[in-house]
């Protein structure tokens, strides 16, 4: 088991309800180096409901009018890394088939990640294409073009 998937699996969180996004996916895919700043995840409305009444979630304290279009996120730190959870029934994400993301999720040491095809797809659809964008968006369709020839 990876030091990834342990940090993910104690937070005890329902695998049906959650699956890994962003930086962490990409370094579980062996698409980046290890080292995310953060975890970012991917939740249900029920579990970002039941996160947001959590004592150790908290809002953000910085501003985070990213890529989301100004949705709210959630943080906890813990361990040190923080993590992010990321309420899939937000208006920015309505063209894209969130609950296909979860439901298609790849377990790794029975955590859920996002697929590579679809966080293709997210990162498409949704980014704002700055370099590190445009860089995982390379990297992520070479890989599946590495996956079809394999």
């Amino acid at each position: 088991m990876s030091a990834l998937t342990f940090f993910i699996k104690s937070l005890k969180l329902p695998p049906s309800q959650y699956c890994v996004v962003g930086g962490a996916m990409m370094e579980q895919y062996g698409l980046r180096p290890l080292g995310s700043h953060d975890v970012d995840l991917l939740v249900t409305p029920e579990l970002w409901a039941e996160l947001c009444d959590h004592p150790n979630w908290e809002p953000p304290h910085e501003n985070l009018n990213g890529s989301l279009g100004g949705n709210p996120k959630y943080k906890l730190n813990f361990m040190g890394l923080p993590i992010e959870a990321i309420n899939m029934a937000a208006k920015a994400f309505k063209p894209l088939h969130m609950q296909r993301y979860l439901d298609n999720a790849t377990l790794f040491d029975d955590v859920p990640f996002i697929r590579v095809e679809d966080m293709l797809e997210w990162k498409i659809v949704k980014c704002h294409r700055d370099e590190r964008d445009a860089r995982d968006i390379n990297l992520m369709a070479k890989y599946l073009e590495n996956q079809k020839c394999a």
